[in-house]
């Protein structure tokens, strides 16, 4: 349950980040990252 949250959060960052500055890509793209490993550990750990 937690993944799910913390997921949650990284993306409300993305948001905020992305409307912040636009030259912020590297940490944009940093937090994708983040997010998209926290989604497939939470998917595959349901999957098992």
């Amino acid at each position: 349950m937690w993944k799910q949250w913390l997921n949650f959060v990284l993306g409300i960052l993305v948001i905020i980040v992305a409307y912040m500055s636009a030259s912020v890509s590297m940490t944009i793209v940093i937090l994708g990252v983040l997010i998209a490993l926290i989604a497939l550990w939470a998917a595959l750990e349901k999957k098992a």
